[in-house]
């Protein structure tokens, strides 16, 4: 889709452009909502490879990590091996054959997971030292090649680019961004290249590889990266979502801005006392770094051993983009079936917020208007939340103007949409998930709104867009009574949020809106409209079952067939979908997890093919 505009739209300003691009990918191509591919990064660090390293015994510890490892690793997702660096020791250059000897053996081991291999160097990998044991206190400050280490890596990776400080590596949802920390020569301090990361756009999210830490470990750890500070802000605004080291003794629990995770890992071979030779498993989304998994070898044991040292708290969304926030719900959503103790929390300006929401819902709006209709419930849709936003005619959002231009900080200014009688009543009727909305201002000047939105149950793929564009609307009210306001705080809670393909938001099908005499006219004169009606009612999807209409439709057969025989395989399976319908209504006042009547759901879509199959034949009766 992106290049046929580019195609029939040379001219258009890059900006333009940019723009359509990014919300056709992220927005409306249906690859958007395909499944997510985890990529899984086995994270490897400091081999340090001596002249008196045992290639039997590091093959057979590799041998042992690989069984650790296969429990977990699938062959469905992308996996990394990212070594990073310190692959010799001391810069001995003799020692890569060695080393291509080990790395061509873990290829081969892990060879079932179709791995790819990316690389940074470390300060052992600068060889041509004038000291023949280039450390720290003592190696002169000039610069030392990676010329050996570069002709290594090309035996593994043929697309590695020698002369990158920042190198972008693209993979299918998450890319990497190879930072060579070492480009300055100089094996004692780590360095990156501070203007190629400013410069650099990043087109997916992004996981920065390296192999330096950016924290000292001790009083006279000079070695660390020198320009880390100013580092931080251009890693944080190109929401750079985690970063992967070596250098370290181990995994430590830093977060650079909200959420991007800064993952170390301990010497792959290197012994050190009381640190054990250890690598990583790092799971990562385009969300972010999902999970880390620590394996460390137990030489009591004799095998290496994992503990789970991170896991991501999937419930907190927070940030201004609400683009990309959207983005990361949904494919959370997706890939875990459900996200308990949902919380978004969206913190912009005014005037942004209200951009954004036009720029990329702009259809939601209209729906999200009907929704917040409280003249009448629109025929479309079996309920809206307007009707339960009046009392005595006055409007909630009249209301809300007042207590807010009465009282600015009043906590009384609040909407509930639902009271205990409507829950005892309910049963497995239609109930709003839209449960309560507060607004607030959070001083008194009135510039900072605040709104807090609470629901029972929230679907994210299709719904959560509605409510955000009913949020949209009801600020905008109170932005036109109440000129002062500058920006906006929203938090959207939900008991739990859910993905689902196919959802009608509770649109009312066609077929449950007409009634049998209609349906016997229709399956006289116009099987295509049957058809539609037919195909309308399947893809609602719908989570409260309605079976009105096909009620109706399966009389209006049995009521054409006393004077014209029917084919007995059309009333058989009308009859079918019935039944199916009232099991699937059954299970959803069991559950309400869609993850979990999924199986019956397709059997209720299948059903529903079947007969559109036989109708659009167009032939309904027996000879």
């Amino acid at each position: 889709m992106v290049s046929k505009i580019n195609s029939i739209l040379p001219n258009i300003c890059e900006e333009v452009l940019k723009y359509i691009k990014i919300t056709i990918c992220v927005i409306g191509n249906k690859n958007f909502h395909k499944k997510v591919i985890y990529m899984q990064i086995i994270q490897i660090s400091d081999m340090h490879i001596t002249e008196d390293s045992n290639l039997d015994l590091i093959k057979d510890k590799i041998r042992k990590l690989y069984i650790a490892l296969k429990e977990t690793l699938t062959n469905v997702d992308q996996t990394v091996l990212c070594i990073l660096g310190d692959i010799v020791d001391k810069g001995n250059a003799k020692l890569y054959k060695k080393a291509s000897d080990i790395l061509y053996y873990m290829k081969e081991i892990f060879e079932e997971f179709n791995p790819t291999f990316e690389f940074t160097p470390g300060n052992h990998d600068l060889c041509n030292c004038p000291y023949s044991h280039p450390i720290p206190e003592k190696c002169p400050d000039t610069k030392c090649t990676l010329e050996h280490y570069n002709n290594f890596v090309k035996n593994f990776d043929s697309s590695y680019d020698h002369t990158y400080t920042l190198l972008r590596k693209e993979y299918d949802d998450v890319d990497l961004l190879l930072a060579n920390s070492v480009h300055h020569g100089n094996c004692k301090y780590g360095l990156l290249d501070f203007e190629a990361l400013r410069m650099i756009e990043l087109q997916k999210p992004t996981l920065l590889v390296t192999h330096h830490t950016f924290l000292s470990e001790s009083d006279t750890d000079i070695a660390p990266i020198r320009n880390a500070y100013k580092l931080f802000d251009e890693i944080e605004k190109k929401e750079i979502i985690g970063v992967l080291h070596g250098h370290t003794h181990g995994y430590k629990d830093i977060t650079i801005g909200n959420k991007c995770r800064v993952i170390g890992v301990g010497p792959f071979l290197k012994d050190i006392p009381n640190i054990n030779n250890q690598a990583n498993l790092v799971t990562v989304t385009p969300s972010g770094i999902q999970k880390v998994l620590n394996y460390f070898y137990r030489s009591d044991l004799d095998q290496y051993v994992s503990r789970s040292v991170y896991t991501r708290d999937n419930s907190l969304y927070k940030g201004s983009n609400i683009e990309k926030l959207y983005y990361e719900i949904v494919s959370d959503a997706k890939n875990t079936g459900v996200i308990p103790n949902f919380h978004l929390n969206i913190n912009m300006s005014f005037k942004e917020f209200n951009d954004e929401i036009e720029r990329i819902f702009h259809e939601d709006i209209n729906t999200a208007k009907m929704w917040q209709d409280t003249e009448q419930v629109p025929e479309s849709l079996y309920y809206n939340h307007g009707q339960y936003m009046k009392y005595n005619n006055i409007t909630a959002i009249d209301f809300i103007i007042k207590e807010l231009k009465s009282k600015a900080t009043s906590s009384r200014a609040i909407i509930p949409l639902i009271n205990f009688e409507m829950v005892v009543k309910s049963g497995d009727g239609f109930l709003p998930s839209f449960d309560l909305v507060q607004f607030g201002f959070l001083a008194e000047d009135r510039t900072h709104l605040l709104a807090t939105l609470y629901l029972r149950a929230l679907e994210v793929r299709h719904f959560l867009k509605i409510n955000l564009c009913e949020i949209y609307l009801m600020c905008k009210q109170i932005a036109d009574e109440i000129r002062s306001i500058e920006r906006i705080n929203i938090n959207i809670f939900a008991f739990k949020a859910q993905y689902k393909e196919t959802f009608g938001c509770f649109k009312r099908a066609e077929i449950d809106r007409i009634d049998e005499s209609e349906i016997v006219l229709l399956l006289k004169e116009d099987l295509k409209s049957i058809v539609h009606l037919l195909e309308e009612k399947r893809d609602l999807n719908e989570t409260v079952i309605e079976n009105k209409g096909m009620t109706s439709f399966f009389k209006a057969l049995q009521a054409i067939n006393k004077r014209r025989t029917i084919k007995t395989e059309i009333l058989q399976q009308a009859k079918s979908i019935l039944d199916i319908m009232e099991k699937l209504k059954s299970e959803r006042e069991k559950t309400s997890n869609y993850t979990l009547i999924h199986q019956i759901e397709s059997q209720v879509n299948e059903q529903f093919n079947k007969i559109i199959e036989m109708l659009r034949e167009g032939d309904i009766y027996e000879y």
